[in-house]
Protein backbone atom coordinates (compact mmCIF):
# COMPACT_ATOMS: atom_id res chain seq x y z
CA UNK A 1 0.00 0.00 0.00
CA UNK A 2 3.00 2.40 0.33
CA UNK A 3 3.44 2.31 -3.30
CA UNK A 4 0.41 4.32 -3.79
CA UNK A 5 -1.27 7.93 -2.67
CA UNK A 6 -4.51 9.09 -3.37
CA UNK A 7 -4.56 12.57 -3.36
CA UNK A 8 -8.54 14.03 -3.04
CA UNK A 9 -10.24 16.90 -2.03
CA UNK A 10 -12.69 15.92 0.86
CA UNK A 11 -16.35 16.65 1.11
CA UNK A 12 -17.57 18.82 3.46
CA UNK A 13 -20.48 16.50 3.76
CA UNK A 14 -18.45 13.75 4.89
CA UNK A 15 -16.44 11.86 2.52
CA UNK A 16 -17.03 8.16 2.79
CA UNK A 17 -14.44 7.49 0.33
CA UNK A 18 -11.25 9.33 1.29
CA UNK A 19 -12.37 7.72 4.89
CA UNK A 20 -12.77 4.15 3.33
CA UNK A 21 -9.26 4.22 1.88
CA UNK A 22 -8.13 4.96 5.24
CA UNK A 23 -9.79 2.38 6.86
CA UNK A 24 -7.98 -0.19 4.29
CA UNK A 25 -5.12 0.95 4.92
CA UNK A 26 -4.01 3.37 1.59
CA UNK A 27 -2.29 6.97 2.18
CA UNK A 28 -4.74 9.65 1.29
CA UNK A 29 -4.23 13.32 1.50
CA UNK A 30 -5.90 16.46 0.09
CA UNK A 31 -4.09 18.57 -2.57
CA UNK A 32 -4.86 22.30 -0.67
CA UNK A 33 -4.70 23.74 2.55
CA UNK A 34 -8.00 23.97 2.88
CA UNK A 35 -8.24 23.84 6.82
CA UNK A 36 -11.62 26.03 6.90
CA UNK A 37 -13.66 27.40 4.89
CA UNK A 38 -12.21 30.70 4.35
CA UNK A 39 -9.36 29.83 3.06
CA UNK A 40 -11.11 27.77 0.81
CA UNK A 41 -12.56 30.48 -0.48
CA UNK A 42 -9.78 32.60 -1.02
CA UNK A 43 -8.03 29.78 -3.06
CA UNK A 44 -11.19 29.50 -4.87
CA UNK A 45 -11.34 33.10 -5.80
CA UNK A 46 -7.40 32.97 -6.31
CA UNK A 47 -7.39 30.06 -9.26
CA UNK A 48 -11.11 31.65 -10.87
CA UNK A 49 -8.72 34.97 -11.10
CA UNK A 50 -6.06 33.04 -12.48
CA UNK A 51 -3.38 35.06 -10.01
CA UNK A 52 0.16 33.60 -10.17
CA UNK A 53 0.93 31.79 -7.04
CA UNK A 54 -1.23 28.89 -7.07
CA UNK A 55 1.69 27.28 -4.79
CA UNK A 56 0.93 28.76 -1.55
CA UNK A 57 -2.08 26.39 -1.16
CA UNK A 58 -0.49 23.18 -2.35
CA UNK A 59 -0.24 20.57 0.69
CA UNK A 60 3.29 20.95 1.79
CA UNK A 61 2.98 17.53 3.74
CA UNK A 62 2.98 15.61 0.34
CA UNK A 63 6.47 16.26 0.23
CA UNK A 64 7.22 14.27 2.99
CA UNK A 65 5.30 11.12 1.27
CA UNK A 66 7.23 8.63 -0.93
CA UNK A 67 5.48 6.77 -3.63
CA UNK A 68 5.82 5.05 -6.77
CA UNK A 69 2.36 6.41 -7.67
CA UNK A 70 0.23 9.09 -7.14
CA UNK A 71 -3.58 9.22 -8.26
CA UNK A 72 -4.79 12.70 -8.53
CA UNK A 73 -8.71 12.80 -8.38
CA UNK A 74 -10.20 15.38 -10.94
CA UNK A 75 -12.53 17.83 -8.68
CA UNK A 76 -11.15 21.03 -8.26
CA UNK A 77 -7.90 20.09 -9.82
CA UNK A 78 -5.46 22.67 -11.79
CA UNK A 79 -2.26 21.55 -14.18
CA UNK A 80 0.14 24.00 -11.97
CA UNK A 81 -0.43 21.37 -9.00
CA UNK A 82 0.19 18.25 -11.67
CA UNK A 83 3.00 19.83 -12.26
CA UNK A 84 4.25 20.67 -8.89
CA UNK A 85 3.68 17.20 -7.88
CA UNK A 86 5.83 15.56 -10.35
CA UNK A 87 8.32 18.36 -9.72
CA UNK A 88 8.18 17.31 -6.19
CA UNK A 89 8.34 13.41 -7.19
CA UNK A 90 10.10 12.95 -10.55
CA UNK A 91 10.64 9.09 -10.20
CA UNK A 92 7.11 8.35 -9.32
CA UNK A 93 4.01 8.39 -11.70
CA UNK A 94 1.67 11.03 -11.79
CA UNK A 95 -2.38 9.92 -12.70
CA UNK A 96 -5.06 12.22 -13.21
CA UNK A 97 -7.81 10.30 -12.49
CA UNK A 98 -11.00 11.59 -13.95
CA UNK A 99 -14.35 10.49 -11.41
CA UNK A 100 -16.30 12.40 -13.34
CA UNK A 101 -17.04 13.15 -16.80
CA UNK A 102 -14.54 15.59 -18.70
CA UNK A 103 -17.45 18.18 -19.77
CA UNK A 104 -18.27 18.42 -15.97
CA UNK A 105 -14.45 18.83 -14.83
CA UNK A 106 -10.24 19.69 -15.88
CA UNK A 107 -9.55 19.67 -19.26
CA UNK A 108 -7.14 16.61 -19.93
CA UNK A 109 -6.05 18.84 -22.83
CA UNK A 110 -4.80 21.12 -20.91
CA UNK A 111 -2.20 18.28 -19.52
CA UNK A 112 1.17 17.22 -21.50
CA UNK A 113 0.34 13.30 -21.49
CA UNK A 114 4.26 12.39 -21.50
CA UNK A 115 4.61 14.01 -17.64
CA UNK A 116 1.29 13.16 -16.35
CA UNK A 117 -1.14 10.13 -17.14
CA UNK A 118 -4.59 10.37 -17.82
CA UNK A 119 -7.53 7.97 -16.03
CA UNK A 120 -11.18 7.60 -16.89
CA UNK A 121 -13.60 5.41 -15.70
CA UNK A 122 -15.78 6.79 -18.68
CA UNK A 123 -14.73 4.39 -21.79
CA UNK A 124 -16.28 7.48 -24.21
CA UNK A 125 -13.71 10.19 -22.58
CA UNK A 126 -10.89 7.47 -23.08
CA UNK A 127 -11.11 7.19 -26.66
CA UNK A 128 -11.95 10.85 -27.16
CA UNK A 129 -9.29 11.81 -25.41
CA UNK A 130 -6.80 8.81 -25.34
CA UNK A 131 -7.15 8.37 -21.27
CA UNK A 132 -6.19 5.22 -19.37
CA UNK A 133 -9.66 2.79 -18.56
CA UNK A 134 -9.97 1.61 -15.19
CA UNK A 135 -13.24 0.53 -13.64
CA UNK A 136 -14.83 2.89 -11.54
CA UNK A 137 -14.47 1.19 -7.82
CA UNK A 138 -16.68 1.50 -4.58
CA UNK A 139 -15.01 0.89 -0.77
CA UNK A 140 -15.42 -2.87 -0.22
CA UNK A 141 -15.45 -2.33 3.34
CA UNK A 142 -19.06 -0.79 3.37
CA UNK A 143 -20.29 -3.96 2.00
CA UNK A 144 -23.92 -5.65 3.07
CA UNK A 145 -26.80 -7.61 2.04
CA UNK A 146 -30.03 -4.89 1.77
CA UNK A 147 -31.84 -8.16 1.19
CA UNK A 148 -31.84 -9.16 4.85
CA UNK A 149 -34.91 -6.49 5.14
CA UNK A 150 -37.54 -8.69 4.42
CA UNK A 151 -40.43 -5.32 4.82
CA UNK A 152 -38.70 -2.59 2.98
CA UNK A 153 -39.58 0.79 3.49
CA UNK A 154 -39.33 2.14 0.06
CA UNK A 155 -40.04 0.57 -3.42
CA UNK A 156 -37.79 3.10 -5.10
CA UNK A 157 -34.93 5.34 -3.72
CA UNK A 158 -33.38 8.36 -5.70
CA UNK A 159 -30.40 10.24 -4.11
CA UNK A 160 -29.04 12.88 -6.40
CA UNK A 161 -28.45 16.15 -7.28
CA UNK A 162 -30.16 18.03 -9.65
CA UNK A 163 -28.05 18.25 -13.23
CA UNK A 164 -30.71 19.50 -15.13
CA UNK A 165 -32.93 16.18 -14.39
CA UNK A 166 -35.49 17.92 -11.67
CA UNK A 167 -38.78 17.53 -13.65
CA UNK A 168 -37.54 14.42 -15.60
CA UNK A 169 -37.39 13.28 -11.96
CA UNK A 170 -40.77 14.31 -11.02
CA UNK A 171 -42.52 13.18 -13.78
CA UNK A 172 -41.01 10.00 -13.06
CA UNK A 173 -41.90 9.67 -9.57
CA UNK A 174 -45.48 10.63 -10.05
CA UNK A 175 -45.59 7.74 -12.72
CA UNK A 176 -44.11 5.44 -10.06
CA UNK A 177 -46.64 6.46 -7.73
CA UNK A 178 -49.35 5.73 -9.84
CA UNK A 179 -48.30 2.28 -9.79
CA UNK A 180 -48.86 2.36 -5.88
CA UNK A 181 -45.21 2.00 -5.51
CA UNK A 182 -43.78 3.70 -2.13
CA UNK A 183 -40.86 6.28 -3.40
CA UNK A 184 -38.39 8.12 -1.77
CA UNK A 185 -36.16 11.25 -4.18
CA UNK A 186 -34.00 13.30 -2.39
CA UNK A 187 -32.70 15.62 -4.90
CA UNK A 188 -30.01 18.51 -3.93
CA UNK A 189 -28.69 21.69 -5.40
CA UNK A 190 -25.88 21.26 -8.01
CA UNK A 191 -24.01 23.29 -5.25
CA UNK A 192 -24.59 23.89 -1.83
CA UNK A 193 -25.02 27.85 -2.90
CA UNK A 194 -27.57 26.90 -4.82
CA UNK A 195 -29.73 25.31 -2.62
CA UNK A 196 -31.84 27.92 -2.08
CA UNK A 197 -33.00 28.22 -5.90
CA UNK A 198 -35.98 25.94 -5.44
CA UNK A 199 -38.10 24.63 -2.37
CA UNK A 200 -37.44 21.41 -3.74
CA UNK A 201 -33.73 21.22 -3.16
CA UNK A 202 -32.49 18.99 0.33
CA UNK A 203 -29.72 19.44 2.40
CA UNK A 204 -26.85 17.59 1.36
CA UNK A 205 -27.07 14.02 3.13
CA UNK A 206 -23.55 11.75 4.23
CA UNK A 207 -22.91 8.51 2.48
CA UNK A 208 -23.44 6.46 5.48
CA UNK A 209 -27.00 8.25 6.29
CA UNK A 210 -27.98 7.26 2.60
CA UNK A 211 -26.98 3.15 3.05
CA UNK A 212 -29.25 3.35 6.13
CA UNK A 213 -31.98 4.44 3.29
CA UNK A 214 -30.58 1.96 0.64
CA UNK A 215 -31.19 -0.62 3.47
CA UNK A 216 -35.05 0.18 3.81
CA UNK A 217 -35.31 0.09 0.23
CA UNK A 218 -35.93 -2.95 -2.59
CA UNK A 219 -34.46 -0.45 -5.61
CA UNK A 220 -32.25 2.62 -6.35
CA UNK A 221 -32.83 4.71 -9.14
CA UNK A 222 -29.39 6.13 -11.51
CA UNK A 223 -30.58 8.34 -14.19
CA UNK A 224 -27.72 9.53 -16.39
CA UNK A 225 -27.35 12.05 -18.86
CA UNK A 226 -28.16 10.84 -22.95
CA UNK A 227 -25.54 9.07 -24.54
CA UNK A 228 -23.57 7.91 -21.51
CA UNK A 229 -22.91 4.31 -21.20
CA UNK A 230 -20.20 3.93 -18.87
CA UNK A 231 -20.86 2.07 -15.37
CA UNK A 232 -21.15 4.36 -12.66
CA UNK A 233 -21.31 4.45 -9.17
CA UNK A 234 -25.55 3.66 -8.36
CA UNK A 235 -25.00 0.66 -11.29
CA UNK A 236 -22.27 -1.36 -8.94
CA UNK A 237 -24.04 -0.70 -5.67
CA UNK A 238 -26.46 -2.81 -6.81
CA UNK A 239 -24.37 -5.40 -6.75
CA UNK A 240 -22.04 -4.60 -3.61
CA UNK A 241 -25.59 -4.14 -1.38
CA UNK A 242 -27.56 -6.92 -3.34
CA UNK A 243 -30.05 -3.97 -4.35
CA UNK A 244 -31.99 -3.99 -7.56
CA UNK A 245 -31.18 -0.68 -9.71
CA UNK A 246 -33.52 0.62 -12.09
CA UNK A 247 -31.20 2.52 -14.59
CA UNK A 248 -31.53 4.68 -17.94
CA UNK A 249 -28.15 3.22 -18.57
CA UNK A 250 -27.86 1.04 -21.13
CA UNK A 251 -24.64 0.68 -20.69
CA UNK A 252 -25.33 -1.83 -17.66
CA UNK A 253 -26.69 -4.42 -20.65
CA UNK A 254 -23.24 -4.95 -21.90
CA UNK A 255 -21.62 -4.83 -18.22
CA UNK A 256 -20.30 -7.96 -16.71
CA UNK A 257 -22.40 -6.60 -13.49
CA UNK A 258 -26.03 -7.23 -15.64
CA UNK A 259 -28.75 -9.80 -14.78
CA UNK A 260 -31.76 -9.42 -15.08
CA UNK A 261 -33.08 -9.72 -11.95
CA UNK A 262 -30.68 -7.18 -10.44
CA UNK A 263 -31.23 -4.35 -13.22
CA UNK A 264 -34.49 -2.36 -14.78
CA UNK A 265 -33.28 -0.07 -17.56
CA UNK A 266 -35.84 2.19 -18.53
CA UNK A 267 -36.49 2.75 -22.32
CA UNK A 268 -35.56 -0.86 -23.04
CA UNK A 269 -38.18 -2.79 -20.58
CA UNK A 270 -41.50 -2.51 -20.02
CA UNK A 271 -42.60 -0.02 -17.61
CA UNK A 272 -45.76 -1.61 -16.37
CA UNK A 273 -43.91 -4.57 -15.47
CA UNK A 274 -41.76 -2.51 -13.29
CA UNK A 275 -43.69 -3.57 -10.27
CA UNK A 276 -43.24 -7.31 -11.19
CA UNK A 277 -39.59 -6.44 -11.38
CA UNK A 278 -39.39 -5.57 -7.59
CA UNK A 279 -40.98 -8.20 -6.10
CA UNK A 280 -38.51 -11.23 -8.37
CA UNK A 281 -36.03 -12.11 -6.45
CA UNK A 282 -32.43 -10.96 -6.75
CA UNK A 283 -29.75 -12.71 -7.92
CA UNK A 284 -26.46 -11.80 -5.99
CA UNK A 285 -23.52 -11.25 -8.21
CA UNK A 286 -20.18 -13.80 -8.12
CA UNK A 287 -17.56 -12.67 -5.75
CA UNK A 288 -15.07 -12.84 -9.20
CA UNK A 289 -17.42 -9.80 -11.05
CA UNK A 290 -17.80 -7.93 -7.17
CA UNK A 291 -13.61 -8.01 -6.96
CA UNK A 292 -12.96 -5.94 -10.65
CA UNK A 293 -14.86 -3.12 -8.62
CA UNK A 294 -12.88 -2.67 -5.04
CA UNK A 295 -10.75 -0.42 -3.87
CA UNK A 296 -7.96 -3.42 -3.84
CA UNK A 297 -8.57 -3.67 -7.75
CA UNK A 298 -9.03 -0.12 -8.46
CA UNK A 299 -5.77 0.66 -6.83
CA UNK A 300 -3.63 -2.92 -8.28
CA UNK A 301 -4.63 -1.18 -11.63
CA UNK A 302 -2.63 2.23 -11.42
CA UNK A 303 -0.01 0.38 -9.80
CA UNK A 304 1.07 -1.98 -12.34
CA UNK A 305 -0.16 0.13 -14.76
CA UNK A 306 -2.28 -2.18 -16.43
CA UNK A 307 -5.49 -0.59 -17.82
CA UNK A 308 -8.36 -2.51 -18.25
CA UNK A 309 -9.16 -3.99 -21.38
CA UNK A 310 -12.85 -4.67 -22.49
Amino acid sequence: MDKICFIRCYKSEGDYISDGFKKLGYQIYIPYKDTNLFRRLIREFWFRLHLPGKKIFFNKKLLKVDSEVFVVSDPLMCKQFLYWLKDTHPNSRICLNYENRVNKTFNPELVDSSIIEKWSYDKDDCEKYHMNFVHAALVESYMFDARENNNPTYDVLFLGRDKNRLGYLQDLENKLKEKNLKTYFYICADRSFLKFKNKKYKPLMSYTDYLELVKKSRAILNIMPDGQTSITQREIESAFYNIKCITNNKGVLTSDLYDKSRYFVLGVDDFEKIDKFLKEPLKPAPKEIIDRYTIKTYAKTFIENKPVKE
